[in-house]
C-alpha cells in the first residue's frame, strides 16, 4: 500500500473509535462533530476497503482487520507525539549573551526609566545595558 496515498490525519480518528468504541464520544474527544467524524471515517474505510467498525449494541465493535491495525496505529500515533515533543520550544542557549538597546534622547528619557524596572539588576540572559559613548 502506498502511505502517500492515505490521509494520515484518519489514524486520529481510527484511534479515537478504538479507544472510546463510540463514534460521539470519539469526536468528542477529537473535538469534532459527530457528522465530520463518521466522513472521516467513511473516507478511511474507502481507504483501507474495510468497514473496520460495525454497530452493536455495545457502540462500535472494530472488525478483524481493525485488531490487527489497532496496535501499529497506536505506536504510530505514540511514535510521532515523541517526535514533536522531542522539538522543545525556543529555549535559551546556556551562556551569557550581551544585548545592546539603542535609544534616542528622548527614548532614554521615556522609555530607559519605565524598562529598568522591569529588567531589574539581574537582567535575563546576560543582557547588559550602556550607554554609548559620544
Amino acid at each position: 500500500m502506498n502511505l502517500r496515498r492515505i490521509d494520515l490525519n484518519l489514524l486520529t480518528v481510527f484511534d479515537a473509535i478504538m479507544a472510546e468504541g463510540s463514534i460521539t464520544r470519539a469526536a468528542a474527544r477529537l473535538g469534532m462533530t459527530q457528522p465530520a467524524l463518521s466522513n472521516a471515517l467513511t473516507r478511511l474505510r474507502r481507504q483501507m476497503d474495510d468497514p473496520l467498525f460495525t454497530r452493536s449494541a455495545d457502540g462500535m465493535e472494530p472488525t478483524e482487520r481493525a485488531l490487527r491495525m489497532a496496535g501499529p496505529v497506536r505506536q504510530a500515533l505514540d511514535t510521532a507525539r515523541l517526535a514533536f515533543a522531542a522539538m522543545p520550544d525556543a529555549l535559551p542557549v546556556a551562556g551569557k549573551r550581551r544585548y545592546t538597546i539603542a535609544l534616542g534622547e528622548i527614548g532614554e528619557a521615556a522609555v530607559l526609566p519605565a524598562a529598568m524596572p522591569a529588567l531589574g539588576h539581574d537582567l535575563p540572559f546576560g543582557l547588559a545595558l550602556e550607554r554609548p559613548q559620544d
